[in-house]
């Protein structure tokens, strides 16, 4: 569905929808899911697809598809600070539904003359997160017992985060949904020690914001950085988004199999083997067996 000031995308009972805020002449998100006969709003409706001060993409046009499947995003990005001064710059995407596994797929591309100056101010930049709306009612006392969340990387030590599953679970005893989120990590290439380092600073989780108004996000978040300088060129961000009705709750071992099982149709269901790639017959793999063989009598059978 769509018109000029709204737009969605739906995916079995999840939808996201595009409203146009006059305030920035733009559009931004909100997402629902479809409970029974009613369609439930579950996040708030102002969220931009990248977040941050030289960022904050917000679509200014959007256009679909005949079938519905897909939806393309586009928007100009003003006064971004770069090494040579302030400058303009084009951004696009898409947005596609993909129904067999339940996933929206978010592709956002920029090409960019300059390196970009981050600003690190309002939050470190760039964030890929959906603002989930108002707190839950933590003077009761009770939502860190009854909600669900399985976050990463995994903390295998006191001092570093393992580079792990990059992926979000979170169920809401409140608001009786669950949402998760994945990040392509390997689409993103920009990511390093001259920004924000992949799995150093980043993290697939979910926070509490206190502020005017206080609320909570969901999505990859960043806890710290180690430069300021977004590379120039061609650049890409990259993710997915599901989430469903949940009307009881779910046990954090269950929540990993959910997560993982869905995150495995985002797999390709078939890789083609590359055609320069080295076999086992390999002259070198061969020159390399024959040594060990040779140093190691005895040890290795070839049978």
């Amino acid at each position: 569905m769509g018109s000029s000031n709204m737009y969605e995308i739906c995916c079995g009972d999840f939808r996201m929808v595009f409203t146009w805020i006059n305030d920035i002449n733009a559009y931004g998100y909100s997402l629902w899911v479809r409970d029974g006969e009613e369609w439930k709003q579950i996040s708030d409706a102002g969220n931009p697809l990248v977040r941050g001060k030289s960022f904050d993409l917000f679509p200014q046009r959007i256009e679909t598809d005949a079938n519905g499947g897909k939806i393309h995003v586009s928007g100009v990005k003003r006064n971004v600070c770069t090494g040579s001064g302030a400058c303009d710059y084009a951004w696009s995407g898409s947005i596609t539904a993909d129904k067999e596994t339940g996933w929206l797929h978010i592709g956002i591309e920029l090409s960019l003359d300059d390196d970009i100056s981050l600003q690190m101010t309002d939050g470190i930049e760039p964030e890929i997160v959906v603002n989930m709306g108002k707190l839950p009612p933590y003077e009761r006392g009770d939502h860190v017992w009854f909600k669900t969340s399985i976050t990463g990387p995994t903390k295998w030590n006191d001092d570093a985060y393992g580079n792990d599953f990059p992926a979000v679970y979170y169920y809401d005893p409140y608001g009786k949904y669950q949402i998760m989120m994945f990040f392509n990590m390997t689409a993103m290439s920009w990511m390093s020690r001259s920004n924000i380092a992949r799995f150093l600073s980043y993290r697939c989780s979910h926070r509490r914001v206190y502020g005017n108004p206080d609320r909570m996000e969901i999505g990859l978040t960043a806890h710290g950085f180690s430069g300021k300088v977004f590379p120039k060129g061609w650049q890409r961000f990259e993710y997915c988004i599901q989430a469903h009705p949940a009307h009881n709750q779910i046990t954090e071992q269950d929540a990993v199999s959910v997560l993982v099982d869905e995150c495995l149709k985002l797999l390709p269901a078939r890789e083609e083997w590359h055609p320069n790639a080295a076999g086992w017959r390999s002259s070198h793999m061969d020159a390399q067996m024959s040594c060990w063989m040779r140093n190691h009598p005895g040890q290795i059978s070839t049978a």
